[in-house]
């Protein structure tokens, strides 16, 4: 599926879940593709439960370049009452009104959180390393 970049779900929005629950597992020879898939992505608009998804990606990857910085920055700039907005991340069954989407704030605040904490454990590992 990486090679061939055939990511996309019946049930998720777009391309980025699929990266991401990748990333959590992944070890394979793929994998350089893999985050080169996740940095692509991040060059792209995004919206913040995707952008979280993407972060917590490339870091479980061990990709992290100033963008990622940037990224925190932008995630970090949406947050609003200690908390983010809901941002879609998987398809309602179908009604007659058309495909609807789902999410919640709180499953949106869970990647944020996630995203930042692996970039926070990160930031402390590499100034150890100094």
């Amino acid at each position: 599926c990486v090679h061939q970049e055939k990511l996309d779900s019946p049930y998720y929005l777009g391309r980025v879940p699929a990266l991401y629950f990748i990333s959590r597992w992944y070890e394979g020879a793929a994998r350089g593709e893999l985050i080169k898939l996740v940095a692509q992505e991040l060059k792209e608009p995004q919206s913040v439960l995707h952008r979280a998804m993407l972060i917590a990606a490339a870091l479980k990857l061990g990709y992290h370049d100033q963008a990622i910085d940037r990224h925190v920055r932008r995630l970090c700039s949406k947050q609003v009452d200690g908390a983010w907005l809901a941002s879609a991340l998987y398809y309602e069954p179908p009604t007659h009104l058309g495909r609807r989407y789902a999410g919640s704030p709180e499953l949106t605040t869970a990647f944020v959180v996630e995203a930042l904490q692996l970039y926070l454990g990160q930031s402390r590992d590499t100034a150890q390393h100094h």
